[in-house]
């Protein structure tokens, strides 16, 4: 089997003849990140503590090395960064989810 290509923004250490979709002249990227939620009016200084933590834990070798077994990297974003990223995507995913007439009725 041979990998075709990446969705990634840059291509992987372990597949380098692999292009990535922008290479091939496709307008895309799809990162798979993950992150944590807290209720809405959780105090800033909790939100912080928890920041701090995950963030923290992102950065461990461990953590690092388990993401390489799936090709994947770490992709950290601060609090407002994943929040904007969080935002954009369902706009996008939405209009494509609208245009393929995909939506369901509510």
């Amino acid at each position: 089997m041979r990998v075709l290509n990446t969705w990634g923004e840059k291509r992987l250490a372990k597949f380098p003849d692999a292009p990535t979709l922008k290479e091939l002249g496709y307008d895309v990227v799809q990162n798979s990140p993950f992150g944590i939620g807290a209720p809405r009016g959780t105090p800033p200084e909790v939100v912080k503590k928890l920041h701090d933590a995950f963030k923290q834990a992102m950065e461990e070798p461990s953590y690092v090395a388990s993401l390489g077994r799936y090709d994947m990297l770490p992709n950290y974003m601060s609090s407002a960064t994943y929040t904007k990223f969080a935002q954009e995507t369902v706009v996008r995913e939405k209009a494509i989810i609208d245009k393929l007439g995909l939506a369901k009725e509510k």
